[in-house]
Formats: structure tokens, C-alpha cells, sequence
């Protein structure tokens, strides 16, 4: 074990843990001291994550990927098959997590909708 200086004294840290940020002792390279790595999608198109980040949960995410899969989308034609394909992936978790809900109107009132005390006023002239 070594001993990390610090403004209360030396306290020792077991192997394989980092110390604590400010230390001044540098970090055991290990998973931890690795850098998160970076997409195709986030490092060639970061205005599609910018525009999945605000959409998720909305309806219109779905209609976005469409377009962009159809090729419809003129700014997003030339996507690479890696970023579409992490786009693809995105959408079928959005689908599963918020599927799309129909907004036709249901009538389901028994009168017609010109009968009963509701029908409009006609002309008795």
C-alpha cells in the first residue's frame, strides 16, 4: 500500500483504487483511467444526437428517423452505415420505450351525430 499525502495527513490507499481527486498522486491506469470512447454518431454528427437528446420521448423522433433511413432527410444523404446504424438501433429502443399511439377521434357516443338533443337548429319558415 502506499501513502497519500493530504492536508490531514497520510492515509494509505489499497491497490487498484484510485485516490481521490486533488491528491496529487496520479491514477492507476486500469478501466477507470480509460477515456470513455466516442461514437460514429456522436463524433461525425453531433447536431442528430443534439436533435435525438431533445426528441426522445416524442413522437416526432420516430418521423425523424424514418426520413433519415428513407434518405428523405437532404442534410443527413450521405450518413455512413455505422452512424445509421447506431441511429437504427436508437430508434427501435424509442419505439419499444414510447410506441405511437394513434390520434384518430373515436366516436363512440350511441346518438348519431345528428339526432338526439344535439342535432343542429333547422329553419321553420
Amino acid at each position: 500500500m502506499r501513502a497519500t499525502p493530504s492536508r490531514f495527513g497520510s492515509f494509505p490507499i489499497p491497490p487498484g483504487s484510485n485516490p481521490p481527486s486533488g491528491s496529487g498522486v496520479a491514477a492507476a491506469p486500469g478501466p477507470a483511467a480509460n477515456a470513455r470512447e466516442v461514437s460514429v454518431l456522436e463524433s461525425n454528427h453531433p447536431a442528430v444526437v443534439r436533435t435525438v437528446s431533445l426528441l426522445w420521448g416524442h413522437p416526432e423522433l420516430t418521423n425523424f428517423i424514418e426520413r433519415v433511413a428513407a434518405g428523405l432527410d437532404p442534410r443527413l444523404a450521405h450518413i455512413e452505415p455505422a452512424a445509421l446504424a447506431e441511429l437504427m438501433l436508437l430508434g427501435e429502443i424509442h419505439r419499444l420505450i414510447c410506441p405511437r399511439q394513434d390520434r384518430r377521434i373515436v366516436d363512440t357516443h350511441p346518438i348519431g351525430r345528428l339526432g338526439g338533443a344535439w342535432r343542429p337548429a333547422v329553419h321553420r319558415g
